[in-house]
């Protein structure tokens, strides 16, 4: 649909925006960073949950219908590259680390309790998603090492992380990752999106997942 806001759009803009600030020293871009993340949350976040639906649409000015779990994910991995870059003098820094900071804490009640989060957060019905449980445990390690988050999202993330290994094979092949999803009209859009083994959406954030939680003990113990 013409002139949709989709979550996954921020993680594919905001990192390369990030990566050109390094690349060229102009602040410009690290500006243009914020302001994608802050207009994001604007159209896709709903206070009331705390959670981003997965789409707005111009034509009717309306939301999606969905609080897909790889939207989030994406919505979570964008924003910590941010914060990651942005100087913690810069005018936005603060309202970034509490939107992050409030991100993190409304998915903490929607975690399983074998560590995954679901294709869809709110419907615990709905099959657990490797991709989302990944980045939301490379977000969440990375928050704490950051020193964004207090210590307590520590153990959600690294039962996340052994939630996500679980589903590695001997083999090596990540297993339960969500295949490229467009913005669905209804939840049962997203009930029956297959998974399928090694899917590239997912396999990088199960590498970031798995070496933030590595430097996240390792800081552990130094202390």
């Amino acid at each position: 649909v013409e002139f949709t806001v989709w979550a996954d759009d921020l993680f594919m803009s905001v990192p390369f925006l990030v990566t050109m600030a390094k690349a060229t020293g102009r602040q410009q871009y690290l500006d243009d960073a914020v302001r994608q993340v802050q207009q994001f949350g604007k159209y896709l976040l709903n206070p009331q949950t705390g959670l981003y639906k997965h789409g707005w649409f111009s034509t009717t000015q309306q939301q999606s219908v969905a609080y897909w779990g790889r939207a989030n994910g994406w919505v979570a991995w964008a924003t910590a590259e941010l914060l990651k870059a942005l100087p913690a003098g810069h005018p936005a820094y603060k309202k970034i680390k509490r939107a992050f900071q409030q991100h993190m804490a409304a998915l903490l009640p929607y975690q399983a309790p074998d560590g995954m989060w679901h294709q869809l957060l709110n419907r615990p019905g709905s099959y657990e998603e490797t991709s989302c449980t990944a980045i939301f445990a490379y977000a969440m390690a990375t928050g704490v090492q950051e020193g964004w988050l207090p210590q307590r999202f520590k153990a959600s993330a690294i039962k996340a992380w052994e939630a996500v290994a679980a589903k590695i094979d001997s083999n090596g092949v990540v297993h339960g990752i969500c295949q490229g999803t467009e913005i669905g009209d209804d939840e049962d859009f997203y009930l029956h999106r297959k998974t399928i083994n090694n899917d590239p959406r997912g396999l990088g954030a199960v590498i970031m997942a798995g070496t933030a939680i590595a430097a996240l003990q390792e800081q552990t113990l130094q202390h």
